[in-house]
């Protein structure tokens, strides 16, 4: 099953490439208005968030410079939805779940190397080889789908050397609705915060503490909801090539916190309750935790356990709040939260 999907995949690419090769458009190269500029408020940007066991999807390009980059053409939105939606059966057997996971591998591949062909050829593999880290998984890129990347030129003129970067801003330049919509990170989160934000593992082992999406709740004397920033972790990974052994390809010290305006995610994983004007201790105190201690120290006064009594309180001021900001009036799910 495996050979003949990989076959098929093979030639699928082959085709693909000479399409492009041979569209009036694209046969010199790809230019940035083969990429959808969106309509009647419609965003050609998300940007894909993954907790773990589970993922949030957000309109616009949200932050700064992504990892990866997905280019999604229409034949590659129709099998995803296929996929994904139309014949993905959420109580099929293990056999249904892993050809899943596998079609879907063909199509993030696909996407990242339609991104990647957009840039020179002589920076396209080794940001791919960036992407796939280890020996096994290079092997099943470069030589299982030997034509991701389409073998034409760059039809883009870059000013500098980092490239991926260059591209990411021109295609969020594209579209009116992403430049509103996606205000880079740090433009909506509280001053007091902003050390915190981009603070790696390697810096700030402390980080790793934290689980994969929390909610710092920042409310005024009165105990009202002011503002919601989410805290996500970034997890490295060397590749995520395969669907087994994710420790083994985990890389601790690349993970990255990152600050967010507004509730991200509908699965988080812990609550930080802090009222403004203590917005400056509770980042200061942040980076002073050396050990498990002053860690439970922080999280004792500003968190929120699974034991703290006021937690179904501030769970339906939370609610409240998210559908007075339009984000949606469905029930935040707490099974996965943590006790920290």
């Amino acid at each position: 099953m495996w050979h003949e999907g990989l076959h098929a995949h093979r030639r699928y690419l082959e085709f693909r490439d000479n399409a492009y090769r041979s569209h009036e458009l694209t046969r010199q190269g790809l230019p940035i208005t083969a990429i959808w500029k969106g309509e009647n408020q419609s965003t050609p940007v998300l940007t894909v968030f993954r907790h773990f066991d589970s993922a949030s999807v957000s309109e616009g390009l949200i932050g700064e410079d992504p990892n990866t980059v997905w280019v999604i053409d229409y034949p590659t939105l129709e099998r995803i939805y296929y996929d994904l939606v139309v014949n993905f059966d959420v109580f099929g057997s293990v056999s249904h779940q892993i050809l899943t996971r596998m079609y879907m591998d063909y199509l993030r591949m696909e996407s990242e190397g339609l991104f990647l062909s957009f840039l020179p050829i002589a920076d396209r593999e080794p940001i791919l080889k960036r992407w796939y880290r280890g020996a096994l998984a290079q092997a099943k890129v470069f030589y299982g789908h030997s034509k991701l990347l389409i073998d034409t030129p760059a039809a883009i003129r870059y000013a500098g050397h980092d490239v991926k970067s260059e591209l990411v801003e021109m295609i969020r330049d594209r579209s009116s609705f992403t430049r509103d919509k996606a205000v880079p990170i740090g433009d909506r989160v509280p001053n007091a915060l902003k050390p915190l934000d981009h603070l790696s593992a390697k810096q700030s082992a402390w980080i790793r503490n934290l689980p994969e999406l929390s909610y710092l709740v920042i409310h005024n004397e009165d105990g009202e909801i002011e503002q919601v920033v989410s805290m996500i972790i970034n997890k490295a990974h060397a590749n995520v090539s395969f669907i087994f052994g994710e420790e083994d390809r985990r890389i601790p010290d690349e993970d990255m916190l990152m600050l967010v305006d507004g509730a991200i995610g509908s699965y988080p994983n812990f609550i930080f309750w802090v009222e403004r004007s203590e917005l400056d201790k509770f980042t200061s105190q942040a980076n002073k935790i050396t050990d498990p201690v002053t860690m439970d120290r922080w999280v004792e006064r500003y968190g929120v356990r699974r034991t703290d009594r006021r937690i179904w309180l501030i769970l339906d001021k939370l609610h409240h709040y998210r559908g007075r900001m339009g984000g949606g009036e469905g029930l935040l799910d707490v099974s996965r939260y943590d006790n920290l």
